[in-house]
């Protein structure tokens, strides 16, 4: 794998409310996403896990409003989150539990940056 990540930035099609801020643009790990991370090297796998789009990881954005959580870590200024949520895209996947792992920052309070998102096996 390329040391190039594939992150994007993107507008959500309508803003959401999580933990009661508000959130209308996203930064998108799409390589994070797709491939994943080698458990042993913590470098991206070579083979492609799934093949998401950044308007599908809006599409999962959107399922996070008005949801409220505590974040599973918080260091400086960013808070940390892993939440399980089902796929809300039609196709293979649709309704299928997926782990979502973003993270907000106080400094940057309109963008929600998602790390990486992947099926849940049983």
């Amino acid at each position: 794998m390329s040391e190039c990540i594939k992150t994007v930035e993107i507008m959500l099609i309508r803003a959401i409310t999580f933990n009661g801020d508000m959130y209308s643009r996203a930064l998108i790990d799409l390589d994070h996403i797709n491939y994943g991370l080698n458990s042993s090297t913590k470098e991206l796998n070579c083979t492609k896990r799934s093949d998401f789009t950044a308007f599908d990881i809006g599409q999962f954005l959107l399922e996070l409003d008005e949801v409220e959580d505590l974040p599973v870590k918080v260091e400086d200024q960013t808070a940390y989150f892993s939440l399980v949520i089902e796929c809300p895209l039609f196709g293979i996947h649709m309704g299928k539990k997926f782990r979502i792992v973003f993270k907000t920052n106080m400094e940057n309070p309109e963008l929600i940056s998602t790390i990486t998102l992947y099926r849940l096996r049983k």
